[in-house]
């Protein structure tokens, strides 16, 4: 498979046949799951799951997934009312859908686990393509149903992994430049050895540059990277 043996840089690919409006910045780091996105609906089975940090574009996969196939959201609301009616609906459409972290909808304390159970095998048996969404893998969240973690993980399984330093840099690029604010390659690169290497930091660092030079009418210099820097 190429994204195994893939140098670590940045590939500009472009998201336009999928959106008008978004772009999505693709590395070795989130190659896999960007590949089946683009792919859909050729994918060997019906059903994706994704997982990663906070802020790593699993909800950007999802919104570009969502615009080309049309997906539903399954939310916890969707699974509060799920019952026999909903469950004859589904089996009418054939349709996409999203269920986003789904860890944090087995954990929210609402008995939920055993409705999404039921939600995953009516899409299963009926071939509907659906993308799971979660921070961590499927062995690390607490299931009190079984078949439920068994289920996950017959799904394709892509991971999106903590950002590299390039990525990192083409992020802060890429939301500034949205700004129309310019940072130079020194700056950058002293700004990038200082911050955590997560996406979250990536994109905190680049709204508080954007608020900042607002708020002071600034050049990105060094000093003023400084004191952005003096709150991480």
């Amino acid at each position: 498979r190429k994204f195994l043996v893939m140098k670590q840089e940045i590939l500009k690919f472009d998201f336009n046949n999928f959106t008008q409006k978004k772009t999505f910045c693709v590395s070795i780091k989130n190659f896999f799951a960007y590949e089946l996105v683009k792919s859909w609906p050729n994918w060997p089975k019906n059903a994706l799951l994704i997982y990663g940090p906070e802020k790593c574009g699993k909800s950007l996969i999802t919104q570009i997934w969502r615009e080309k196939s049309k997906a539903i959201i399954a939310d916890s609301k969707f699974f509060e009312n799920f019952n026999e009616i909903s469950y004859k609906k589904i089996n009418k459409r054939k349709r996409c859908w999203i269920i986003e972290d789904i860890e944090l909808l087995i954990e929210s304390g609402i008995r939920l686990e055993e409705k999404i159970l039921n939600f995953i095998n009516i899409l299963s048996l009926n071939n509907n393509f659906f993308i799971i969404t979660c921070n961590k893998p499927p062995k690390q969240i607490k299931f009190s149903i079984p078949d439920l973690e068994s289920r996950l993980n017959a799904l394709i399984i892509a991971e999106v992994k903590e950002p590299d330093q390039e990525l990192l840099k083409e992020i802060i690029k890429k939301k500034l430049k949205s700004k129309q604010i310019y940072i130079s390659q020194k700056n950058l690169n002293f700004l990038i050895t200082r911050i955590d290497r997560t996406y979250s930091s990536a994109i905190r660092v680049a709204e508080d540059i954007d608020r900042k030079s607002l708020q002071n009418h600034s050049n990105i210099t060094a000093n003023f990277i400084k004191k952005i820097l003096m709150n991480y």
